[in-house]
């Protein structure tokens, strides 16, 4: 009994000791870094037919887990209302490799660590495959989800409206994008306007100076851009 304890330890701190150095690799993908768009669709509300997506953790169950993505930005939202928040790693068109971080409702930290794969980039079937890590537990993940295809079968991203123009410092516009893959990535060309946001169908730009400028939206590998006419 003694020796397997201590070969569950030693595999659980090998475990979150890559975990920490994945985290350390990506420190300077935080938050405020831009948003790096990848080649495959993960997105989707993740089950296991034969149980809990994870197979056992502290609190309640997590049995699903609604995931959003925004470029290689995550956000999974699981059964219990809890917010979990990741990246995507590695990825192509039929894989990516993924992390999740979040809480349980015993308040212990836990981390996905696993992939999520596609038979096909034409395939809406995925498989998310992988480990659950908390401080003192370790298990496996599984879920089946239905995602979109691969971005480069979706339509092209559009902007609307399809140009502007400001005349005073302050003003602001509102700008919406349609089509791509649905996750959107927004930017602007100089520093005389800026955004409120980097994400979403949405945005409202702010005319800080004047000089025109372009704002851009990137999605699924497409792009389109506007002109703010800013005299």
């Amino acid at each position: 009994m003694k020796k397997r304890t201590l070969g569950f330890a030693v595999l659980t701190a090998l475990v979150l000791s890559s975990i920490s150095l994945t985290f350390i690799g990506c420190e300077g993908d935080s938050g405020d870094s831009a948003i790096r768009q990848v080649a495959i669709i993960v997105a989707g509300f993740y089950s296991n037919p034969n149980g809990d997506i994870v197979q056992q953790n502290t609190g309640s169950p997590i049995s699903t887990m609604n995931l959003l993505q925004t470029g290689d930005h995550l956000e999974g939202i699981d059964n219990n209302g809890i917010i979990f928040k990741g990246t995507i790693g590695q990825a192509d068109s039929t894989s990516a490799s993924i992390t999740l971080t979040g809480v349980t409702t015993a308040g212990n930290k836990g981390t996905i660590a696993g992939t999520i794969s596609k038979g096909s980039a034409e395939s809406t079937d995925a498989e998310l495959q992988g480990t659950w890590v908390e401080p003192s537990l370790f298990s496996t993940v599984y879920g089946q989800a239905s995602v979109p295809s691969s971005p480069s079968n979706s339509v092209n991203v559009s902007i609307s409206p399809s140009s502007a123009s400001l005349t005073n410092n302050g003003a602001t516009v509102a700008f919406s994008a349609s089509g791509g893959s649905g996750s959107y990535a927004w930017s602007v060309d100089n520093g005389n306007g800026s955004l409120s946001s980097s994400s979403g169908t949405s945005v409202t730009y702010t005319r800080s100076a004047a000089g025109d400028n372009g704002v851009n939206v990137t999605s699924g590998g497409d792009s389109a851009s506007v002109t703010v006419f800013q005299p």
